[in-house]
């Protein structure tokens, strides 16, 4: 039975990948890691009876938490042969004007310093058990010039993709492959704190009419999920 360590399973990109996977029909471990509820999580797995559902709580904005879960998923024999992270602090508007000494520190913490702290954990145990490859969720800001008035969102996802950087360059071997997704903007329950001319204005840009959605970007974690994936250290960027 492979063994799958999802960090941020509860958003809607999470839910879909565990139905996606689920749908594969082969026998697997996700261990999965929610903030508030593990209702989406349950709701997700419960059809596919192959599936072994292992659900851990904790806020990533709280780095001790992040070292918690990370006792916890150890002590349940958590040795995944695939480690997917996905999660972001809620979405704010924030203009650099705005900007107080303070701001950064969610978006650092879930971001690149949780990240870390698992891979610490889990990059070992991977490389010994012969875990196979990490995919991380990152975005399409750090793709060219981003949307203005996002500076906290922007500079802890460039954190986190600097820091799925220096894994692949550290731990990126022949049999460990370490890899980011980057769409462009989603509709998912992320966008609740978006303002609605924004996400209209991009649905007119978008030349199929609407935004990506979750079911569009599984193609891209099934390429780097693949044991025939060569990339490493690479973005895979996702749009309509």
């Amino acid at each position: 039975m492979k063994d799958v360590l999802m960090i941020g399973a509860s958003s809607d990109v999470g839910t879909e990948l565990i139905k996606h996977l689920g749908s594969k029909n082969i026998s697997i471990r996700i261990f999965a890691h929610y903030n508030s509820s593990d209702e989406n999580i349950k709701a997700a797995a419960e059809a596919f009876p192959c599936m072994e559902l292992h659900t851990f709580k904790a806020d990533l904005r709280d780095i001790s938490q992040t070292q918690k879960l990370a006792d916890e998923l150890k002590e349940e024999g958590c040795a995944p042969e695939a480690f997917i992270y996905l999660p972001a602090p809620p979405f704010s508007y924030l203009r650099i004007k705005e900007y107080t000494p303070g701001c950064l520190d969610a978006a650092f913490c879930v971001g690149a310093e949780s990240y870390l702290c698992l891979c610490r954990e889990f990059l070992p145990v991977m490389k010994k058990s012969g875990g196979r490859v990490i995919v991380m969720l990152s975005s399409y800001v750090t793709d060219e010039m981003p949307p203005r008035f996002m500076s906290d969102y922007i500079t802890g996802k460039y954190a986190l993709l600097g820091a799925m950087k220096a894994s692949a360059a550290e731990y990126g071997s022949a049999a460990l492959k370490i890899n980011a997704v980057a769409p462009e903007m989603m509709d998912t329950a992320f966008l609740d704190g978006i303002d609605p001319r924004i996400r209209e204005m991009n649905i007119a840009q978008a030349p199929a009419g609407r935004l990506l959605l979750p079911a569009d970007i599984m193609g891209a974690f099934d390429e780097l999920l693949s044991p025939e994936c060569e990339l490493n250290g690479a973005v895979r960027r996702i749009s309509l």
